[in-house]
């Protein structure tokens, strides 16, 4: 008896994990009617709801639990993390093993996949190299503190940061291999896969706190009140100063963008995501393999072309790029004037491009329609314009700032044209979703150089959102809460700017 209630009580367990879409007789596996795919996305949204607040209250300097919340919030970064590793092992034994029984034979051919697993490895290997020095820095200090009783402390650490770079790496690998497939609707693929975008949304959130805070460059308060000689072993070794802290700039940036980027992807492999495109939009067109022969052939005029139009587009950042690295060791009034007036001129160059490919599509607005390319989740408009929204709310919030604290005329004025030029360019790539793709070669020379500045633009403002995080000028003068929140708003206007990319990238290719 009480076997048949336990048989029972497990299948009412796995009938509640079960609630999705009902699978057909083919894919009906142990009277489970359902595919998971409603439940596993409540579990792993009440999860990250779970994770954001925790994960708040553990890393405000202003909340009671943060004294004492910090290494749990470690503990849970490292638990997820080695669900993940195992639920990617998962999918690559599944891809492996089992590819006929978890996947179609339909394979989904997005010309912007390949571009995006060279950030992806280019992330990674960021990462990987991130978490190694800290091991290193770990390790030193395990021996340094030996004879205390926290020292372990250290090893655990390093455990965890093994871990946390072991993830990265394979998370590539899964991705790289097996993002093109089509997976089916299997109760065990909604959950791996969720479990995975769990992880790297803690990850995410973990990252945003520490630069909305400032943690990443300066010890937390809750250490610097009562650190103890074990704490204090890391945050005095030589190691972290000379190498760490300069590449931080970098580091940092390069682990929210590598977590958000593998949201994206990973949200695109749900099996029900493109069933679901295909009903809402039924007269989208799927992704080919094929390139546009006009612009990537082996014509040497267009590679002239190609070369020519790059090299301009780059030289108009150059004077930007060079005072941004002159002012790096200085103060942030030092070179403010020309700072402004070399950060303003490409924002005005690029209004003009956007026009210019207003002026040459013209007379094919009325071929406008609402048919459009089904891709990753990069490509959806409503993705597309809350993050413009976050660039919109970035720049009004730094006019307000400017008048507030008397900053220079030309900072507000930078500001407006920021505005003009992100409204014009969300414009413009949405209405180039709506027309026929042979229309993108009338605009290639404005999609290349749109292409190259925002590219630019995102490495800026990655920078821009370490900086802001390690400056406290912004303090002055103005609430508190200025910079942790123009923090949390910039996440956005980076994420804006390689979406713009992707999308710019996607024209020149179809």
């Amino acid at each position: 008896l009480t076997m048949k209630k336990f048989g029972a009580l497990r299948q009412a367990a796995m009938s509640m994990f079960a609630v999705g879409t009902r699978l057909d007789g083919s894919l009906m596996q142990r009277r489970l009617k359902g595919d998971g795919s409603i439940s596993s996305i409540i579990v792993a949204t009440t999860l990250i709801g779970i994770t954001f607040s925790y994960f708040w209250e553990s890393q405000n300097p202003y909340s009671w639990y943060f004294r004492n919340g910090y290494p749990k919030v470690l503990l849970v970064i490292y638990v997820l993390t080695l669900f993940s590793i195992v639920s990617l092992v998962s999918l690559l034994l599944i891809a492996k093993y089992k590819p006929t029984e978890y996947m179609d034979a339909v394979e989904i051919k997005d010309p912007v996949s390949k571009m995006l697993n060279v950030f992806l490895f280019l992330f990674a290997i960021g990462i990987v190299v991130y978490e190694l020095i800290n091991i290193i820095i770990d390790l030193q200090c395990y021996f340094e503190v030996y004879h205390l009783q926290t020292s372990g402390n250290y090893l655990i650490s390093s455990f965890g940061r093994v871990a946390e770079a072991t993830f990265a790496f394979l998370q590539f690998v899964v991705i790289a291999n097996i993002s093109d497939k089509r997976l089916r609707r299997k109760i065990a693929t909604y959950y791996l896969i969720s479990t995975i975008i769990l992880t790297n949304v803690s990850m995410w959130f973990f990252t945003l706190f520490r630069l909305m805070y400032g943690y990443t460059s300066k010890l937390p308060a809750n250490l610097t009140e009562h650190a103890t000689e074990t704490e204090m072993c890391y945050w005095n070794s030589s190691i972290r100063t000379d190498i760490l802290q300069p590449m931080n700039g970098i580091l940092i940036p390069v682990q929210q963008e590598y977590s958000l980027l593998c949201i994206c992807i990973l949200a695109t492999m749900f099996p029900s995501y493109y069933n679901f495109l295909r009903q809402t939009h039924p007269e989208g067109v799927l992704y080919n393999d094929k390139t546009n022969e006009f612009i990537f052939g082996s014509c040497p005029l267009h590679t002239k072309k190609r070369i020519l139009i790059s090299v301009v587009s780059v030289l108009i950042f150059l004077p930007a790029t060079a005072v941004a690295f002159l002012r790096e060791f200085k103060d942030t009034t030092y070179l403010q004037i020309e700072w402004e007036y070399c950060a303003t001129m490409p924002v005005f160059v690029l209004i003009c491009l956007i026009f210019r490919g207003f002026h040459v599509i013209k007379t094919e607005m009325g071929s406008i329609n609402d048919s459009r390319i089904i891709g990753n989740i990069l490509n959806n408009d409503i993705l597309f314009l809350v993050s413009s929204c976050g660039q919109f709310t970035n720049d009004v919030t730094l006019i307000i700032y400017s008048v507030h604290t008397g900053a220079p005329k030309l900072r507000i004025i930078k500001s407006v044209l920021l505005i003009l030029q992100v409204f014009y360019q969300t414009v413009f790539i949405m209405i180039l979703k709506r027309l026929p793709s042979s229309q993108y070669r009338r605009v290639y020379g404005v999609l290349l150089s749109l292409l190259i500045g925002n590219l630019i633009l995102w490495a800026f403002n990655d920078v821009q959102a370490f900086m802001i995080s390690t400056s406290e000028d912004d303090i002055v003068g103005f609430r508190k809460e200025w910079p942790t929140a123009r923090q949390a708003i910039y996440s956005l206007v980076c994420f804006y700017r390689f979406q713009s990319f992707v999308s710019l990238y996607r024209f020149c290719k179809l």
